[in-house]
């Protein structure tokens, strides 16, 4: 591991989140912003989400660092403990906040780098047209300003907001009003005023219009244009300001051609478990089963043998309910770096759905089954290549021009924030400092020392699901079959 000391690097970071954002669709004319930001500073071209690649996981491992199994946000829907007759929706403020009740009087059982921030004596800002939940997890003990169309605070932040830039507009498709209405009070308010040591931009495009409308549309294509329209407003602004900064870009995870859709319930319904599902025994979420405390051995059994032995299924996620053939049955931590087993939300089961590099009439590859029946045109949540990788660019203050083939992801976001910042304490997390994008100012070339490492988890439909391991950190990637 490399060790350059305490020096600050940068003297403001902004992490700029393009929801939704296959690293794929960068191109010079398509992003030009994005495209001139990655050629002078460091692309990660093995970048990972984590498990489930969905937004509110994602949020809570870009704020801790951490996967899933470790700071507890593990669906965008979670099972409530010990019943199947109500749900978590973490994009709900009311249902969030009943978490604390399950993590020790926390909405994430980890620190954030918000708090971090906070307690060195500095200044921390999210701005996000996600929903309420999904901002609060960008900043889940409330240490600094938050903007959100649903949500803003301190109260001092929300009257001042009101008056000089209104209400937030609609959620079109593409979003770009309301991501202009985001960055104007970045630009014209946060930054010359608040002045954050670092702050989280998250823009809901372009996830809000592939979801609406697939990937490759011409609708699609516009939310991208747009993100990268307000990427360039704030590098725009960066040059004019001349304080050092460093700008790190990234997704939450990747997106998928919709192939079909599974109602889950009413296959099992057909199965014959229809009773249990009116009972409020079992229901299922978004690639889980919640099943009740009530609900007997013999049952789950019965269940999670005949979960495994569907051909909608192309990986079956054990929370220690395993399957007699196990040929495509992975255990959730590994997954999620050894964590896991203990968390108060299990599900009696986890799933993905089968993907294919198939080629959509756009021209834009990967398609997969999902679940619930939506009118989604393309979506997230399998593990599949497409929905796995986010993009992962830094440039600015501190940042050297190089093109990394290290494996890296969205749980080093904290670590190498807080190297950027001088922090001499780094949050204890899963991920590692991307030593090889920093600028330390000595001479030498950034890395991890050591090998990768690679271990194959469960074969996939379209592949190998793998864990790479590198420095700290600990990274899902798939090895596709190129035969297929």
């Amino acid at each position: 591991m490399n060790h350059h000391g305490t020096r600050r690097l940068a003297e403001r970071v902004l992490v700029v989140v393009w929801d939704g954002m296959r690293p794929d669709l960068i191109t010079a004319d398509g992003t030009p912003r994005l495209f001139e930001l990655a050629r002078g500073g460091t692309t990660f071209t093995r970048a990972s989400s984590v498990y489930a690649p969905m937004t509110r996981p994602a949020s809570a491992s870009i704020s801790t660092g951490c996967h899933p199994g470790r700071h507890g946000i593990h669906g965008n829907l979670m099972p409530y403990p010990g019943r199947a007759d109500r749900v978590l929706h973490t994009g709900d403020l009311a249902q969030l906040a009943e978490l604390r009740r399950f993590h020790d009087g926390r909405l994430t059982r980890v620190e954030t780098l918000a708090e971090a921030v906070h307690r060195r004596g500095g200044r921390f800002a999210v701005l996000t047209t996600g929903t309420a939940g999904q901002a609060s997890l960008l900043d889940a003990e409330r240490v600094g300003v938050l903007v959100n169309p649903d949500l803003v605070y301190p109260e001092t932040a929300a009257t001042r907001i009101e008056a000089r830039f209104g209400a937030p507009p609609p959620k079109t498709v593409p979003a770009d009003p309301l991501n202009t209405w985001l960055v104007d009070v970045l630009l014209e308010y946060i930054l010359p005023e608040v002045e954050p040591d670092a702050a989280v931009v998250w823009l809901c495009e372009p996830d809000n219009s592939q979801h609406a409308t697939g990937l490759g549309t011409e609708q699609a294509r516009a939310g991208i244009a747009s993100s990268d329209r307000q990427l360039g407003r704030i590098l725009d602004w960066i040059e004019r300001d001349g304080t050092p900064t460093a700008v790190i870009v990234t997704s939450d995870h990747g997106h998928t051609t919709v192939s079909g859709y599974v109602d889950v319930a009413a296959e099992l319904a057909a199965a014959g478990f229809g009773g249990l599902l009116d009972d409020g025994l079992i229901r299922p979420l978004e690639g889980q089963l919640a099943a009740a405390e009530s609900l007997p051995e013999r049952e789950s059994g019965r269940i999670v043998e005949w979960f495994a032995a569907q051909a909608w299924v192309d990986t079956f996620v054990s929370w220690g309910h395993a399957p007699a053939d196990r040929s495509r049955t992975v255990a959730v931590e590994k997954l999620w770096a050894g964590h896991g087993q203990d968390l108060p939300t299990l599900p009696l089961l986890a799933y993905t759905h089968p993907w294919t590099r198939e080629v959509n009439e756009h021209g834009v590859a990967g398609a997969a089954l999902v679940s619930p029946v939506k009118a989604h045109r393309a979506m997230h949540g399998s593990l599949s290549p497409d929905e796995l990788v986010p993009t992962l660019v830094l440039g600015g203050a501190g940042i050297r021009a190089a093109v990394s083939d290290r494996p890296a992801g969205i749980i080093d976001i904290v670590a190498t924030v807080q190297t950027l910042l001088g922090h001499d304490a780094l949050l204890p997390t899963d991920g590692r400092v991307l030593w090889e994008a920093l600028d330390t100012g000595d001479g030498t070339q950034g890395g991890d020392d050591g090998e990768v490492s690679r271990e194959r988890l469960v074969r996939q439909g379209g592949g190998w699901l793998v864990r790479d391991t590198y420095g700290s950190g600990a990274y899902l990637a798939v090895e596709i079959d190129e035969s297929q």
